[in-house]
C-alpha cells in the first residue's frame, strides 16, 4: 500500500504545531512564576519572583550565599526565607533576610555605597555658621576674605532638582555682600518655611536684614514678617498632612514638621516617643529603625530607601525597615550639618569647611 506523502505532512505540521504551544505555555507560566517539573509527568509548581536590582547596576547577587546572576533581574524561588546578599567591588555589600510567597514578585533596590568614598573640599578654607533649610536642599554660608580666595559675602548651595538639570556640580552661588562685620561670629541664619526668604540676625549688632532668594534682594524685613512666616508654615502643614493616610493621621498629626516623605512618596519618616520609625504606605506596615538619641538628624537619601544620619564622627545608612546599618564615612571630623545632592550620589557636608561626599 502506498503512503500518501500528504498526511505526513500534515502529522509534521501538527508535531510542530504542539511543539510550540508546549513552548509557548511553558515560557508563560515560568513568567507568572511558576516551575515544571518532569520526574512523573507534567507537573507545575507554584514559585514567587525575586526581582533584584541595585544602584549601581550589575552586582553580583547571592542567595543563601550561592551566586545567582547579577542585577538588575528576575529569579524564580520556591516559597520560603532566604539570605540574600548584593555586593559589589569596591561597594559596601547589601544583606537581607526575604520571603518569597507564591505567585508574588519580591523587589529589591539595593542603595550600594562606596568603601573608601571621595571627599573634596567645596570652599577653600573656614566658612562662618553654614545653615541648611527644612527640607535640605539649600545651605547658606558667610565667606570672609580672610577665609576665602572668593568673593567675600553670603552665598548660597542649592542641591534640588532643578538646579541637578542645570549643572553637573553643586558650587556655592554668591548672594549678596555682608550687611554686618567681616569679623562677627555672631550672625544667624533662619529660612522661611518656603525657603524664598533668608532672615539675618546678629547678636552684635542686634538687628535684622531680609533676603529675598529669588531677586537677591536684601532689606529690613516688614513688621509683619512673622505672621507671613505663620501663614507660610500653616499652608505647607496643610499639604503635609493631606499626603497622610486617614489610617495614619491621628498618629503623627500633632508634629507635621517631624514627617518627611520618601522620593517615591510611598514611605514616611517620622518621629515618635523619641524613636524614629517609617510608615510603608503601600504595604501597610510600620518599622522602628533606631532611637532618637542615636540617630542625628536623619532624612531621605534621594533616589533610594535610604536614610542618613550622623553619629558622633560617624556618617551612617540604614534601610527603611532597618536593614543594612552601615558606617558609610567615618574620620576625625566634627560633622555639623549634610544635605543630599538630588542624585543621590553625593553628599555636602559641612565640618571644618564645606566638602562634596561622592559615596555612590
Amino acid at each position: 500500500m502506498t503512503k500518501n506523502p500528504y498526511n505526513k505532512s500534515i502529522i509534521v505540521m501538527f508535531s510542530v504545531l504542539s511543539a510550540i504551544i508546549s513552548t509557548t505555555y511553558l515560557i508563560s507560566i515560568i513568567a507568572r512564576g511558576y516551575i515544571p517539573e518532569f520526574d512523573n509527568g507534567l507537573k507545575i509548581k507554584a514559585t514567587g519572583l525575586l526581582s533584584a536590582n541595585s544602584l549601581p547596576k550589575n552586582a553580583s547577587v547571592y542567595i543563601n550565599d550561592k551566586l545567582y546572576t547579577t542585577t538588575d533581574d528576575t529569579i524564580n524561588l520556591v516559597p520560603g526565607d532566604y539570605q540574600l546578599k548584593i555586593v559589589k567591588d569596591g561597594y559596601l555589600p547589601w544583606n537581607k533576610k526575604i520571603t518569597i510567597q507564591k505567585e508574588m514578585v519580591y523587589q529589591t533596590q539595593a542603595s550600594l555605597f562606596k568603601t573608601n568614598p571621595k571627599l573634596t573640599p567645596l570652599t577653600l578654607s573656614h566658612v562662618i555658621n553654614p545653615t541648611t533649610n527644612q527640607n535640605r536642599d539649600q545651605m547658606v554660608f558667610i565667606a570672609t576674605s580672610s577665609s576665602s580666595s572668593a568673593k567675600p559675602g553670603i552665598y548660597l548651595i542649592e542641591a534640588n532638582y532643578y538646579l541637578s538639570l542645570l549643572l553637573s556640580n553643586y558650587q556655592p552661588k554668591f548672594i549678596v555682600q555682608n550687611p554686618y562685620s567681616p569679623s562677627d561670629k555672631t550672625i544667624t541664619f533662619t529660612f522661611s518655611p518656603n525657603s524664598k526668604q533668608l532672615l539675618l540676625k546678629s547678636t552684635l549688632k542686634r538687628n535684622q536684614y531680609l533676603i529675598d532668594l529669588i531677586t537677591n534682594q536684601i532689606s529690613p524685613p516688614s513688621e509683619k514678617i512673622n505672621q507671613e512666616w505663620q501663614v507660610q508654615s500653616k499652608q505647607l502643614e496643610t499639604i503635609t498632612l493631606n499626603k497622610l493616610p486617614k489610617i495614619f493621621l491621628n498618629t503623627i498629626a500633632t508634629n507635621p514638621a517631624s514627617i518627611s516623605f520618601s522620593s517615591d512618596q510611598n514611605k514616611i519618616l517620622y518621629l515618635l516617643n523619641n524613636q524614629y520609625q517609617v510608615y510603608d504606605i503601600e504595604k501597610n506596615l510600620n518599622y522602628t529603625i533606631g532611637e532618637k538619641n542615636n540617630m542625628n538628624s536623619p532624612f531621605w537619601l534621594p533616589k533610594s530607601n535610604s536614610i542618613i544620619y550622623t553619629d558622633f564622627h560617624k556618617i551612617k545608612s540604614i534601610e527603611f525597615d532597618g536593614s543594612n546599618d552601615n558606617t558609610i564615612f567615618s574620620q576625625n571630623l566634627d560633622i555639623k550639618t549634610i544635605i543630599p545632592q538630588f542624585d543621590g550620589e553625593n553628599l555636602i557636608i559641612y565640618t571644618d569647611n564645606i566638602y562634596t561626599l561622592t559615596i555612590k
